[in-house]
């Protein structure tokens, strides 16, 4: 009896144990229940289950669940959404009144297209100032200086400077009560007013190339220039006329673009900013009712039109896009000037104004 009271008091003391860890191993081979019935010798075999073998196999499988439910969470379903274009359909066949709500659909995207057109023409007027149209006076000229034709005596032969030429082209904005007269103004230029070069993206002088082999171009490029001036000047050493060829290009803002021959027949434009023929092609598309009825995005192509977009049928938001290929930059303008090494030169221009050297 000694051994089974023995027995049954680590019964109860591995029953104490597992409440105070709050896990629930009293029914675990009856761990915490008193002995009933029997003889001290099965208390103990009881508490010795409950010691080895019962508890640890409650507790793995309590892990195990846990270990499953972190791993594999439960699948969340997607809530299919109705798209916009099945819905006139399926109210079609339920109400009769559902041809308003179509109506209603398709003067919303009239609409939606309307205020995009807006939106895109007050951006382009608030981005682009008011015009103003001035008139650019353009020299061009040239200066000599050692032209002896024939110097008098060996000496003078020896000691003469060497013949050589100056091209000037300058230009400047006309005041608007100014008179267009020919001759260059020795009149100021106001610090307001922008200056000549400021015009031009790109002037090219082209020499002949017979009478210079070596650095017959001379290029100014305005990306290169640190400031705008009033005009350029071109240095050469010569005593012989010449012909050369002045090519500028011209800085358009906003960007002005060539239209393609198709493209300028259908509109009557030859040059004209991006907005600008964008907007004709609208105006053209709305005269002649090319917009699709039942879907006002859509434009109808006549052959015309076609010749230029090469589709039938085109969204007009696509056709920015497909004007890319029609529009090049403009053509520069071409001059040519003739070089003298004789004769009377500009009575009222002054060296001292402002020209850039190149």
């Amino acid at each position: 009896m000694q051994g089974g009271a023995s027995s049954s008091g680590g019964a109860v003391s591995l029953g104490q144990q597992a409440r105070n860890m709050g896990a629930p191993m009293g029914g675990a081979g009856g761990v915490g229940m008193p002995p009933t019935g029997g003889g001290g010798g099965s208390a103990g075999s009881s508490a010795k289950r409950g010691r080895g073998k019962g508890v640890g196999t409650n507790a793995g499988t309590t892990s195990s669940a846990f270990k499953a439910a972190e791993v594999t969470p439960a699948a969340r379903r997607k809530k299919q959404k109705v798209t916009e274009k099945q819905i006139p359909g399926k109210v079609a066949a339920l109400l009769p009144e559902s041809a308003i709500y179509t109506q209603l659909v398709e003067f919303e995207a009239r609409v939606d297209a309307a205020l995009a057109r807006k939106k895109l023409d007050i951006q382009e007027v608030v981005r682009s100032p008011a015009p103003v149209e001035r008139i650019l006076r353009m020299y061009v000229f040239n200066t000599y200086t050692n032209q002896t034709q024939n110097p008098k005596g060996p000496f003078q032969q020896q000691y003469a400077e060497t013949p050589s030429w100056t091209l000037w082209i300058m230009g400047r904005v006309l005041e608007p009560d100014e008179p267009e007269v020919d001759g260059i103004s020795a009149k100021p230029v106001k610090p307001s007013v922008p200056k000549f070069s400021s015009f031009f993206k790109r002037i090219t002088v082209q020499l002949d190339p017979v009478l210079y082999p070596d650095n017959n171009t001379t290029v100014w490029d305005s990306a290169r220039a640190s400031n705008h001036v009033e005009g350029f000047e071109i240095k050469r050493r010569g005593d012989s006329e010449c012909d050369i060829i002045i090519r500028l290009e011209m800085d358009h803002n906003p960007d002005r673009f060539k239209l393609s021959a198709p493209l300028a027949q259908l509109l009557g434009v030859e040059v004209d900013t991006r907005p600008h023929i964008i907007s004709a092609l609208w105006q053209y598309i709305k005269a002649k009712k090319l917009q699709n009825s039942a879907d006002p995005t859509m434009i109808n192509c006549d052959p015309a039109l076609q010749k230029v977009l090469g589709d039938e049928k085109i969204k007009f938001a696509s056709i920015s896009a497909r004007l890319h290929n029609h529009l090049s930059p403009p053509q520069p303008i071409h001059l040519q000037h003739r070089i003298r090494v004789s004769g009377s030169m500009p009575a009222e221009w002054s060296e001292s104004r402002e020209g850039e050297k190149i």
